[in-house]
């Protein structure tokens, strides 16, 4: 092999075997290769890699501003105020209280369970979820069942 190239095809073989995605190979590619060296591929990658296939999905994520929203609600309903939050988690200053409910922070889960124990509610009727649009590439057969979950054999889970 010429120093001035980079013969990607045992590395990407091995990766392929393992079912690693597209962007995992490119990635683990690239950082293999040196600075200034091209990267000969004899057609093997790409002719491998046609047979892939993207997806979107939907993928659930926190909304901030409405989880802030609903603790701020829950506090009120539960009778709360936010200096009570405030030395209940003992805290110096309320600060981190306003932030959960302004959205700009969240409570770490040690916190939420507290929060979920004080209002009489479960994690999940705190936390406030979205769906998002997220397209995943994959080598695995499995393809068609992401549309409702995560495919086991896919290495790259989720990119947004």
């Amino acid at each position: 092999m010429s120093t001035d190239t980079f013969d990607i095809t045992k590395l990407s073989r091995a990766m392929i075997g393992k079912k690693r995605c597209y962007s995992t190979i490119l990635r683990t590619l690239w950082n293999y290769k040196m600075p200034g060296q091209a990267i000969k591929d004899n057609g093997f990658l790409l002719k491998e890699l046609n047979h892939m296939r993207t997806v979107t999905i939907q993928r659930p994520v926190v909304d901030l501003k409405a989880t802030g929203a609903q603790i701020k609600s829950l506090r009120i309903k539960s009778g709360y105020t936010v200096h009570d939050i405030q030395a209940v988690f003992g805290f110096e200053y309320p600060q981190a209280v306003y932030a959960w409910e302004s959205g700009k922070s969240i409570p770490t889960i040690d916190n939420l369970l507290v929060l979920a124990h004080l209002f009489e509610k479960s994690v999940e009727e705190i936390v406030i979820q979205r769906m998002i649009e997220v397209e995943v590439s994959c080598v695995s057969n499995k393809i068609e069942k992401l549309c409702n979950k995560n495919c086991n054999d896919c290495k790259l889970r989720l990119s947004a």
